[in-house]
């Protein structure tokens, strides 16, 4: 036979369920909650930079993927797709739609759409 040693109760709290174990423990939430790692910010919150914008600008423009590499080296994904497809990119709508317009290398294209081909369809019209 296999006794939990938790066991949770009506009102959500866990308790121990062996009687010599039970001596000094508190019961504890059962619940428990993801929360963002310390210095890295959630991706729902974190806005990019105008510096950061303008140096992804400007590699697309002077068609520099190893440029764009590096401004976008660091970012998690999310971050990155938020960095490319918010901020100043009137009147394109997004880093891609830019790159459409200005850039002569394909390798910053392949950068651009690195796992992120849906950005394609961003822009209405």
């Amino acid at each position: 036979d296999q006794v939990p040693l938790l066991q949770g109760d009506e009102q959500g709290l866990i308790e121990p369920q062996l009687p010599d174990v039970t001596d000094g423990i508190t019961k504890a939430p059962k619940r428990l909650e993801q929360v963002p790692l310390v210095g890295a910010p959630a991706a729902d919150d974190w806005e990019p930079t105008e510096a950061l914008t303008d140096s992804i600008k400007e590699a697309i423009l002077r068609s520099d993927a190893e440029g764009l590499r590096q401004a976008l080296a660091g970012l998690s994904p999310e971050q990155a797709e938020k960095a490319l497809t918010t901020g100043e990119w009137d009147p394109w709508g997004s880093a891609i739609h830019c790159a459409a317009d200005w850039c002569k290398d394909v390798a910053v294209f392949e950068v651009l759409l690195d796992n992120r081909h849906h950005l394609l369809n961003l822009k209405d019209g």
